[in-house]
C-alpha cells in the first residue's frame, strides 16, 4: 500500500480486532508497517482477522477485557514479545436496541463496562512508562453513530 502515512516499527494495540472497524483498522495498520496486538474474545475471529495481516510481529490475545484485573499482565506480555506500544485504539464495544422501558440498570453497567471504562483503563495502563514507547503513544476511542440515536418508545 503506497501511503505517505507509515507506521513502520509501530506496536499498536487494538481492541475489537474480530470484527468491524477494529478488524480493518488492525489489516490497515498491518498495510501500513505497524505490529499489532490484536485483542477480543472471540478467539476465531480474531484468526481470521490475523490471517488478512501484512507479514509482522502480531499477536493474538483472545480476553474479555472487561476482567480489569488481567489487563495490566496482557499489556506486559506485548511489551515483552514484541515491545513498547506507540498506539492504542479501542474499538471493543457494545450496542443494545432496547425499547427505555425494557432496559435495567444491568444493561447499562455491561455497556459503560466495554465500551468506556474497559478503555480507560487499558488507556491507564499503557500510559505507564515502563510500557509506552520513548516517542509516546496515540490514543484512539471509537464510538459508533448508535451513541447519537435516540430510542423512545
Amino acid at each position: 500500500m503506497d501511503s505517505i502515512f507509515n507506521l513502520k516499527n509501530k506496536n499498536i494495540i487494538i481492541t475489537g480486532a474480530s470484527s468491524g472497524i477494529g478488524r480493518q483498522c488492525a489489516i490497515t495498520f498491518s498495510q501500513l508497517g505497524a505490529n499489532v496486538i490484536l485483542i477480543a474474545r472471540n478467539k476465531e475471529r480474531l484468526k481470521d482477522t490475523f490471517s488478512k495481516l501484512e507479514k509482522g510481529n502480531h499477536l493474538i490475545i483472545s480476553q474479555d477485557i472487561t476482567e480489569y484485573d488481567k489487563l495490566e499482565q496482557i499489556i506486559k506480555y506485548s511489551v515483552e514479545k514484541i515491545g513498547r506500544i506507540s498506539g492504542f485504539v479501542h474499538s471493543a464495544g457494545i450496542e443494545m436496541t432496547l425499547p427505555l422501558r425494557s432496559m435495567n440498570s444491568s444493561y447499562y453497567e455491561k455497556i459503560f463496562a466495554i465500551n468506556v471504562i474497559s478503555g480507560f483503563e487499558l488507556a491507564k495502563i499503557i500510559s505507564k512508562k515502563k510500557y509506552l514507547d520513548k516517542n509516546g503513544a496515540s490514543f484512539v476511542f471509537i464510538s459508533s453513530v448508535m451513541g447519537i440515536l435516540g430510542q423512545a418508545g
